[in-house]
């Protein structure tokens, strides 16, 4: 398939933009990364969507002088190493996918949600792993539907999936430089202060707490009380996400934690506390363990006015595991029509925007 215009213009205009060479460091004498682009996770319908994302993706980032392991080889390692898991990796995974191919970074991730209705609604999860430390080094959380490009008398709408997944290919290339390179995350918390929520169903905050940028955090998969099946472990990508983006903090990848936990002989989480999970933050280097659950989810909800808007309710707790004890504590819970301000605006109508959102106001909440 050929790009759309639209497409093809927004990724022009990232290539484009070229930092000056005083401020690049000498970037053109570093050697090129050389990326292991694992298939995404896909928990759509549709079966085609997700290669054809990646496949754009390292289009666009091969156009900038990136290498990429290629697919046959990779899928050879996988099945060789046993690895099942794509959308999270531990650093024993890691570090053999480099072992063997020579990767610098893992790209990997998930496709939410895609709805090919005119206007088209696609959502998609992805971050870049450093072989060297099997840390996160940079995210994405692209949700766009094709009502989001719609201006001026209804002008503008993206009306088919094809225009929308270069769109969305266009935000999540924006996790790398020019020379297509992870950009080093630029922590900005006055976004968190920003949405600190002025009513939380609940707020505890230790007045010493304060984490900085690079501090490490296990985030358990959250205990989930709903009829949707990925919600809880879902949502920790999205608290990480917002936690690395906002704050510059290092949550440990699942895939990480899963492996401690196993080596621990933990069958379940459900029911354990803190202390009996502490040895497992540990052991992935994290001082803080971060746990909860998802009280309530519905990506549909009637309203008042007619519409029908995402809700959703979570609660977390962090634990100290140095200290031994709980510093932090928030729940909050949203509807999409929260945010509504004159004129029907500032209403979310996206499921993963609403998730992101709360992430946030936990996250803001959970910091004094």
């Amino acid at each position: 398939m050929k790009p759309s215009l639209a497409g093809t213009l927004l990724l022009a205009l990232l290539t484009s933009c070229r930092a000056p060479a005083e401020e690049a460091g000498g970037s053109s004498e570093l050697a090129a990364p050389r990326y292991a682009l694992l298939p995404l996770r896909n928990l759509t319908a549709d079966q085609d969507l997700a290669g054809l994302l990646t496949a754009r993706l390292q289009q666009e980032l091969s156009a900038r002088g990136a290498e990429f392991v290629p697919a046959d080889e990779l899928e050879r390692i996988l099945v060789a190493r046993r690895i099942r898991y794509v959308d999270t990796m531990s650093s024993a995974a890691a570090a053999a996918i480099a072992e063997a191919t020579g990767a610098t970074h893992l790209v990997l991730g998930t496709l939410l949600a895609h709805d090919p209705a005119p206007p088209p609604r696609i959502a998609l999860s992805m971050r870049v792993i450093d072989c060297a430390d099997a840390h996160t080094c940079q995210s994405a959380l692209v949700a766009l539907s094709g009502q989001d490009f719609t201006g001026l008398l209804d002008l503008g709408t993206i009306e088919d999936s094809d225009t929308l997944a270069w769109e969305v290919v266009a935000r999540a290339a924006y996790m790398f430089d020019e020379r297509g390179a992870p950009r080093p995350v630029t922590p900005h918390p006055g976004n968190l202060d920003r949405d600190r929520p002025r009513s939380p169903l609940l707020r505890y905050a230790d007045a010493t707490l304060a984490l900085e940028p690079g501090e490490r955090v296990a985030i358990l998969p959250l205990l989930n009380h709903t009829s949707y099946p990925e919600v809880g472990l879902l949502f920790v990508d999205v608290l990480s996400h917002a936690w690395l983006q906002a704050r510059g903090i290092d949550t440990v990848e699942t895939g990480e934690l899963l492996d401690a936990l196993v080596r621990a002989k933990v069958r379940s989480v459900e029911g354990l506390d803190p202390v009996t999970l502490a040895p497992v933050a540990r052991a992935t280097g994290a001082r803080y363990l971060l746990f909860g659950s998802v009280e309530f989810f519905e990506p549909q909800v009637a309203a008042e006015d007619g519409h029908t808007y995402p809700e959703l309710e979570v609660w977390v707790r962090l634990y100290d595991v140095e200290q031994g004890r709980l510093v932090a504590g928030a729940g909050q819970r949203h509807r999409g029509d929260d945010y509504h301000r004159m004129l029907g605006l500032g209403s979310e109508r996206d499921p993963v925007r609403l998730a992101l959102r709360t992430a946030r106001e936990l996250l803001a909440t959970l910091v004094i």
